[in-house]
């Protein structure tokens, strides 16, 4: 998929937007904690956060099992995007979190943005996107395959969201 470092990044940021907007809660210092290593996109006191983006629907999430299913608390954020010459591209995203909203203009963010934005390719960054639909999913509440045989691992698949029973983002806000 050509476009996979730019629209998980923007649905990383579009989440962020989200909170923010509705909320006005800042996940800023939540983010990639550890990094472009971290495990989770956002990682706060309580629960974790991890994003998954996707173009066009019916919505897809591209999971890797042990990421999301596991002992810590993780909420599936879906992010679905589409192509539309009247969204943002991944630079306009940036600049209204960084002005509109007084986001990401913290040393360690800057930097991993900056980094980030270095493995998307220039014509992607001009790709302008609109978010569809972001939904919240407690991760205990959604495993579709609660024992795994002790011989798999690794296991990565595509989960269909319709139809799952979502989290109240009201719930999450600390």
């Amino acid at each position: 998929e050509k476009e996979t470092h730019v629209v998980g990044l923007f649905g990383e940021l579009a989440v962020a937007k989200f909170f923010l907007e509705h909320y006005s809660t800042n996940l800023e210092s939540f983010w990639q904690k550890d990094g472009n290593s971290s495990k989770y996109d956002f990682t706060l006191p309580t629960f974790n956060i991890e994003v998954k983006s996707s173009v066009g629907s019916p919505f897809q999430a591209n999971i890797k099992h042990d990421q999301i299913f596991n002992n810590d608390d993780v909420i599936l954020a879906t992010c679905c995007i589409e192509n539309n010459s009247s969204g943002s591209t991944i630079l306009e995203l940036i600049d209204e979190l960084k002005i509109k909203f007084k986001a990401f203009k913290e040393l360690r963010t800057s930097v991993l943005l900056e980094e980030r934005l270095l493995h998307i390719p220039v014509d992607e960054q001009s790709i302008h996107f609109a978010t569809k639909e972001i939904k919240l999913f407690q991760t205990k509440e959604i495993n579709p395959f609660p024992v795994l045989p002790e011989r798999v691992k690794g296991l990565k698949y595509f989960l269909d969201i319709t139809g799952l029973p979502v989290v109240d983002p009201q719930k999450l806000v600390p």
